[in-house]
């Protein structure tokens, strides 16, 4: 995720904002080296994300190590209610994951999910982010890329499951 020195995650509801040239050759460059892309539902619904951006470069390094032509989106969500006509579903070039809890989702909502995604059920009454990234594992995504937004970084760092945070700070220019 982004963030300004304030703590704000976005400028104009988009996290866009508050980045800059220089932020997305870094964002594409540690997308291109994942398998597996978290999101929380609501940056995925704020950014109107389909798949993950990459560079021009990305390809060679994603053949080099070998991962697949693209990252999977793994959303975390409380429902699988999802516009299944959104970008998510509709641009992905790996088939979307979406974790939610055992309670969570009505039937006809999780058999619409099951058919347009891979469901992982991480915890009963509230999202099992440690479960989520055990079964993640297990189904050969190793290199995990947490974009986002706060509640989910606030959660793996809480269980201590966060392995690098990347610091770029933009030093200050007199106008």
């Amino acid at each position: 995720m982004i963030a300004s020195i304030d703590r704000a995650g976005s400028l104009d509801r988009r996290s866009a904002g508050l980045g800059d040239p220089a932020g997305m050759v870094l964002f594409s460059t540690l997308r291109s080296l994942a398998d597996v892309i978290l999101v929380g539902a609501a940056t995925l619904r704020t950014e109107r994300r389909g798949h993950a951006l990459l560079d021009d470069t990305a390809p060679d390094r994603r053949r080099q190590r070998p991962l697949a032509s693209a990252p999977a989106i793994a959303v975390v969500t409380r429902a699988c209610r999802r516009d299944w006509g959104s970008p998510f579903v509709g641009e992905a070039e790996q088939r979307p994951i979406i974790i939610i809890t055992a309670a969570s989702a009505v039937t006809e909502d999780r058999a619409r999910a099951n058919q347009m995604a891979d469901l992982v059920i991480a915890g009963h009454d509230q999202i099992d982010l440690a479960d989520a990234m055990r079964v993640l594992g297990g189904l050969g995504h190793d290199q995990g890329l947490a974009e986002g937004g706060p509640g989910v970084a606030a959660h793996l760092a809480s269980i201590d499951r966060i392995d690098e945070l990347c610091f770029r700070f933009l030093g200050y220019r007199r106008r």
